[in-house]
């Protein structure tokens, strides 16, 4: 799932109410690429004594064995398994997407239906997978969208008439696994007491008061991962407790989606039921969206939106004695949402 399933919302509040509250009174540094592990640490983590690769120019993160040396290409990384038969490539491509990956993978020609099975489910979140055999020669391709980049890894015979092993696509697998997909932004503090944030990757805009604080690419609101998020936390907020004072903004990594906004709602469990209210009668970014909102031990303000192909989120959260002072400023946060392009 791409967020927490809305009927699940209300029997987990009292858990994410717990795990926010902790977020947002440690302050998490403002981090916007990973950090390289400095040394091995003992771990029940397959991948812990694994080496790191880090591009921040590409955004890109990952993790592989220690035993694989990486080589630089044209297009990006590859390197060859123990046989020396099969090669495993891992590139990206900057282009805008047209639409969804599945759209544009299909206006390339990526995946034609003579040579490979056609185009079935990635590993990971936002893939797409193609098998392929081609002229003898067998090859997996797997595509992860990010933003307005795509990331493609695939492995390849060397030799023709030989498939591809299983063990290095659950290598690949695993290795994909690890992927953090981080982008570029911009922050710039106006006259009037609050800060622009921009990110031109994924092509979105907002502005928040100066005083918030700005935590980027955690994982506390949608499963998919949260783009970023600006918050406040209370006086009477106490650490390692509950989120009770404060109030919070958090933007959700986008999800490409060849259905509707409300086939996807539904998919998802954001239905007009008990557990969430819906208003259809709201924008997000000046496009049609729709407004969930439900509570459990804890209230959430979803909104989401269709936009290129896309799936936009964003979900507010206020509790404590100055809610009505904090609503004000998550009203205005909304309004401010713009799609740059």
């Amino acid at each position: 799932m791409w967020i927490l399933a809305g009927v699940l919302l209300l029997g987990v509040g009292t858990a994410t109410g717990i795990y926010l509250g902790k977020q947002l009174y440690s302050k998490p540094a403002l981090a916007p690429s990973p950090t390289p592990l400095a040394m091995a640490t003992p771990s029940s983590d397959p991948t812990a004594n694994w080496k790191t690769y880090t591009n921040d120019s590409e955004g890109i993160s990952f993790k592989y064995p220690q035993e694989i040396t990486l080589k630089i290409s044209e297009k990006g990384l590859y390197w060859l398994d123990s046989s020396g038969s099969f090669q495993t490539n891992i590139s990206w491509n900057s282009s805008p997407l047209a639409g969804t990956l599945e759209q544009e993978l299909i206006s390339r020609d990526e995946c034609p239906k003579e040579v490979t099975n056609g185009i079935i489910p990635g590993p990971v979140l936002n893939s797409l997978r193609c098998d392929y055999d081609k002229s003898h020669y067998t090859s997996v391709s797997i595509w992860i969208a990010n933003g307005r980049k795509i990331y493609k890894a695939d492995i390849g015979a060397i030799n023709p008439n030989v498939p591809v092993p299983q063990d290095d696509i659950n290598l690949l697998n695993k290795i994909l696994s690890t992927f953090k997909l981080t982008s570029k932004f911009e922050t710039k503090q106006r006259n009037d007491g609050w800060t622009a944030y921009s990110n031109k990757d994924y092509g979105l805009s907002f502005s928040y008061p100066t005083e918030w604080d700005l935590s980027i690419n955690t994982n506390n609101m949608f499963e998919a991962g949260d783009l970023v998020t600006a918050s406040i936390v209370g006086p009477t907020q106490k650490p390692q407790s509950e989120f009770y004072d404060g109030a919070s903004f958090t933007v959700a990594i986008p999800t490409s989606t060849s259905g509707s906004l409300d086939e996807w709602l539904n998919q998802k469990g954001f239905t007009a039921t008990k557990n969430f209210e819906i208003n259809k009668n709201v924008s997000l970014g000046g496009q049609p969206a729709v407004r969930a909102y439900g509570c459990g031990l804890g209230c959430f303000n979803y909104i989401f939106t269709k936009y290129k192909g896309n799936i936009y989120g964003i979900v507010q959260v206020s509790n404590g004695g100055k809610k009505l002072e904090y609503d004000q400023s998550l009203s205005k946060i909304v309004n401010s949402f713009k799609f740059l392009d």
